[in-house]
């Protein structure tokens, strides 16, 4: 990267100011994610005619420098990447009776959710 000619509005410092912050911003910036998932069940037979079962899903995500393509990027701002972070639960619930030998009942039970806690950019110069 070359140093920005600045306009005649700017003053000389400050212009030397805003370059050195911009030639600061380069380098590499490595992307690494990091996923941790989980799934349990459990299942439980009542009786013979009353099975219940349960399942419970996580997922957390992490990734800094997530807003870009490429495994790594020369040159470019840390301003312009930031964090993508987020958490996932899912449970269900299943309760099957068989009411007779014609008809069965079951009742089922789901509950899902996904954070996805702020995660802002780098601060911009002043």
């Amino acid at each position: 990267m070359t140093a920005l000619a600045c306009p005649a509005l700017v003053s000389a410092s400050q212009c030397s100011a805003a370059n050195a912050f911009l030639f600061g911003q380069q380098g590499n910036f490595p992307r690494a994610t990091n996923q941790d998932v989980g799934f349990g069940r459990l299942d439980y037979q009542a009786n013979a005619s009353n099975h219940v079962s349960t399942a419970f899903d996580f997922m957390n995500y992490r990734a800094p420098n997530a807003y870009s393509t490429a495994p790594s990027y020369n040159n470019s701002s840390v301003s312009t990447n930031g964090r993508y972070i987020f958490h996932e639960r899912i449970f269900v619930a299943n309760w099957d009776s068989t009411i007779s030998s014609s008809a069965v009942n079951n009742l089922r039970f789901q509950w899902g959710a996904t954070w996805k806690p702020p995660a802002p950019m780098a601060p911009r110069p002043m």
